[in-house]
């Protein structure tokens, strides 16, 4: 039987599965140490389970979501997209 990697193992689930923190960092493409910057300063949605912190794959997306600046349009001027 072949063993799975680490990443094949732990990828988000779409059904709300909670994740670690390094499933977490690989899912958002950054470091544990901006994933816990993220948590600290910006909002980050985690679960405390005594020493353990977890993640849900959904409030993750939705946390992402919240952050997307370009929805729906093309954000450069005269491209029909908001202006910043």
């Amino acid at each position: 039987m072949k063993s799975k990697s680490y990443e094949q193992d732990n990828r988000p689930r779409s059904d709300g599965g909670l994740m670690d923190k390094t499933a977490t960092a690989l899912f958002l493409k950054v470091s544990v140490g901006a994933l816990d910057r993220y948590c600290r300063e910006e909002g980050l949605p985690f679960i405390k389970m005594g020493r353990a912190v977890r993640f849900d794959s959904k409030d993750i997306g939705d946390w992402v979501d919240q952050r997307t600046k370009n929805k729906g349009g093309d954000s450069r001027p005269g491209r029909g997209g908001k202006r910043m």
